[in-house]
């Protein structure tokens, strides 16, 4: 694998060397139903659409797989019915005419199913596509002039954060947009957001095409950038970095932890689920059931569990603001985000982690190494009771296993963290830094 450099989301995606050998799809028949699909099986998949597609040529959006209908699975799970067939779900865009469509393609019988074409709709910007803006709008000459006449000629210095805009009505739905939000950065790792600028971009995205410089006056004239620095980093703030009063704190399982893993299912205090992941929502839990000890079965306490959506209205009426109403996991892919974590912060203690696999734009497989971390912790008090009379005690500790993954969503990074205790609980807990 080699890593990836176009990524601009401050993670490594390490994409696998092109090959243009024959997909081994050997182990088709004994992958779990609900695991993502593999790098073979991406190959796969892109490849029976391209063959029907063509000679047009394609954009993947998106590929990704098309999980069993739950009375499949139930049937497969029971015995009562066959191995659900390994079939992958795709967004293409016809390069050149932008149409948009809806793919579904059997891996295991080696054919397109279903092709749907979908009008007057915006498909998830993805990495690569929000790409686009910031190195097209850099060379624009109304981009240019307009940082020229706030005092800026270094144009390495701008940068352009891409945001999904909707529906603007200048083009309607025949073309697929994107804004750009423009600040400014006095240093390599100064803090751009402390320096934002009075315009925004507007973007074709399939075109590569800048349509609109809107320039924001205020009693007809510019405004100034704000220079105020508000850094962040350690070279700007120094000792002030880390608090030095805080002692370490380590963490150590000595036997080991006490999940087990099969391949994406785990088994924990009673818990068992299986863990899967994809482009839109990221970390998906399917399956999730409890040993019940006291009825000699297993309780079925969810289906399935995933973030299907997360809204950030900003609710301002001046521009660019009007603007900024993000659909973070629709619109950008909860899992297209999704960092590569590193012990130590992103995770501490001892740590499992899954890796995932993404289609890109071409049609070949990246993987991003450490997606997933799975870990045990302390969870304080489960029970306590003491006995009154004779001063007797018992009480036993409580324990999490979460299940986490932290994304990039440009000036925001968001931190997901299902949580299982033992008493039964599921909680998400979000965190944004």
């Amino acid at each position: 694998m080699i890593p990836d450099t176009s990524s601009i989301a401050g993670y490594t995606i390490f994409r696998e060397e092109p090959n243009d050998a024959a997909p081994d799809l050997s182990q088709i028949e004994h992958t779990h139903p609900l695991d993502p699909l593999s790098i073979d099986e991406i190959r796969a998949a892109t490849k029976l659409i391209r063959e029907y597609a063509s000679p047009k040529t394609l954009k993947f959006n998106c590929l990704t797989l098309r999980e069993p209908k739950k009375v499949e699975y139930a049937a497969f799970k029971s015995r009562t019915g066959p191995r659900p067939a390994r079939r992958a779900f795709a967004i293409v865009i016809e390069r050149g005419s932008g149409q948009v469509s809806e793919v579904i393609a059997n891996i295991r019988e080696g054919k397109v199913e279903e092709w749907k074409p979908v009008t007057d709709v915006g498909p998830t910007l993805t990495l690569e596509d929000l790409d686009v803006c910031e190195r097209i709008a850099r060379k624009d000459p109304r981009v240019i002039r307009a940082c020229e006449e706030l005092g800026i000629t270094d144009m390495e210095k701008i940068f352009i954060d891409a945001w999904a805009i909707g529906f603007d009505d200048r083009w309607g739905y025949e073309r697929r947009l994107q804004q750009g939000l423009v600040y400014y950065r006095a240093s390599p790792n100064d803090n751009q957001y402390a320096h934002p600028l009075d315009f925004s971009v507007v973007l074709d995205t399939e075109k590569e095409e800048v349509l609109a410089v809107d320039v924001r006056l205020v009693n007809g004239e510019r405004t100034k950038i704000p220079l105020t620095s508000h850094n962040y980093m350690p070279e700007f703030i120094g000792e002030n970095y880390i608090d030095g009063t805080l002692k370490p704190i380590n963490i150590t399982q000595p036997q080991g932890v006490s999940f087990r893993m099969r391949g994406n299912e785990i088994s924990w205090a009673g818990y068992k689920m299986h863990i899967g992941f994809n482009y839109r929502e990221g970390i998906v839990l399917s399956d999730v059931r409890m040993e019940d000890h006291h009825e000699h079965r297993e309780r079925t306490l969810f289906n399935r569990i995933s973030v299907v959506e997360m809204v950030v209205p900003y609710g301002n009426p001046d521009p660019p603001h009007h603007r900024k109403h993000a659909f973070d996991v629709g619109e950008y892919g909860t899992g297209l985000m999704t960092n590569s974590l590193k012990l130590g912060c992103d995770c501490k203690g001892a740590i499992h982690y899954l890796d995932a696999v993404m289609a890109t734009g071409d049609g070949d497989a990246a993987v991003i190494k450490n997606a997933i971390c799975i870990h045990e912790e302390d969870n304080g008090l489960l029970y306590k009771h003491t006995d009154y009379r004779d001063g007797s005690v018992i009480s036993a500790r409580d324990r999490k296993l979460i299940i986490s993954q932290i994304i990039t969503a440009a000036n925001y990074e968001y931190g997901f963290y299902h949580t299982f205790t033992l008493d039964g609980t599921y909680k998400l807990e979000t965190k944004l830094t």
